[in-house]
């Protein structure tokens, strides 16, 4: 007998076998009586559905925790925002306070003259030391930024009005308009708006 006809002798015997093991389930459940088979398909489904309602259950209380925590964080997160704003608020009425409480800036608050050099490197000083940096930091975010635009800059921090600013720059009011409208194009409508905030 070749290895071929082995083969193929044993695939039939193997064949045969699990026909008769077929045969043999079959026989055996023609044997329970069809009600009890129905019960016992109907229990097994019925199991299977609870199985299933219990897994349902336990994902939701899972996703219901889940939720509770996203709550909680969403509130703690809430509440950290509100102390953030409320610290930048403080820290800006600290610096306006300081600012206001220079001699220097107050007398020119009070009687505004036109500036020297010397006066402009003491304004850009206060501002360094106690808005974190504020002229050097136009400097670095606007390189190309004229002489004229960020004294313009510093005077609009220091709340200046337009009547001051002229007389410490030495021009006209109509020009410190001017001043303004040409800071407002380097930085462009929306970094104006904010670039108090953005670079307090």
């Amino acid at each position: 007998m070749t290895a071929r006809q082995l083969s193929a002798l044993t695939a039939t015997a193997l064949l045969l076998s699990s026909c008769s093991r077929a045969r043999s389930l079959v026989d055996a459940l023609s044997a329970i009586p069809t009600q009890t088979l129905v019960v016992t398909v109907l229990a097994a489904l019925a199991f299977q559905l609870l199985a299933l309602a219990v897994i349902i259950l336990l994902y939701r209380r899972t996703l219901l925790r889940l939720e509770s925590r996203v709550r909680a964080l969403d509130t703690v997160i809430q509440a950290k925002e509100s102390e953030i704003r409320e610290g930048e608020q403080d820290r800006e009425e600290l610096r306006t306070v300081l600012i206001d409480r220079d001699p220097f800036v107050a007398a020119l608050h009070e009687k505004p003259r036109y500036l020297q050099d010397a006066d402009w490197e003491r304004l850009e000083g206060i501002l360094d030391t106690v808005c974190d940096r504020f002229p050097s930091r136009l400097r670095e975010r606007w390189p190309e930024m004229t002489q004229a635009e960020l004294r313009t800059a510093v005077l609009l921090r220091y709340h200046f009005s337009g009547q001051q600013m002229a007389a410490m720059m030495g021009i006209s009011p109509a020009s410190v308009t001017k001043a303004k409208q040409r800071l407002k194009a380097r930085l462009g409508q929306k970094e104006y708006s904010s670039f108090f905030q953005a670079l307090k």
